[in-house]
């Protein structure tokens, strides 16, 4: 998403691809991505601001999220899935989740039902995007005729 945004919109500066590919492949490591710009970090923030639309924090928070979800998906236990991206513990990871997304991880996980990261409810392939939100009035479990929710 945040690079299909720098491709449509104006050319970004080479440092903000640098940093983007760097938060994304070190799942989101602000001193690595920052590293490699040259800029202080005050300029970075603004840079991203206006050419991603988000800050490097806000991003490396989504592509950490996102990893967090794709080891939920595979059947991770939630404790381990906090160590493995980083939260100080399980408690932060499901506040960060909540946060980002409005749900709990185990919510989340409910309402895929399943689901393998980019299924057919995914827009992107191989990201959690999506997950069935049940219609108005059903019971809580996972309906499949019910509205896609896309974070």
């Amino acid at each position: 998403m945040f690079t299909a945004r720098l491709e449509r919109g104006p050319a970004a500066a080479p440092e903000v691809r640098g940093a983007l590919a760097r938060l994304w492949a070190d799942s989101g490591s602000l001193a690595l991505a920052a590293a490699g710009t040259g800029w202080s970090a005050r300029t970075l923030r603004a840079r991203f601001r206006e050419q991603v639309g988000l800050s490097p924090k806000g991003v490396a928070r989504v592509f950490r999220l996102q990893h967090a979800l794709r080891l939920l998906a595979a059947g991770v236990a939630p404790a381990r899935v906090a160590a493995a991206c980083g939260y100080h513990d399980q408690a932060h990871f499901g506040r960060d989740v909540k946060a980002l997304t409005g749900l709990s991880p185990s919510r989340i996980a409910a309402l895929r039902g399943g689901l393998p990261p980019g299924s057919a409810l995914d827009r992107v392939p191989g990201r959690i995007t999506s997950l069935l939100l049940p219609d108005e009035g059903a019971p809580e479990q996972p309906v499949r005729t019910g509205r896609a929710c896309r974070f």
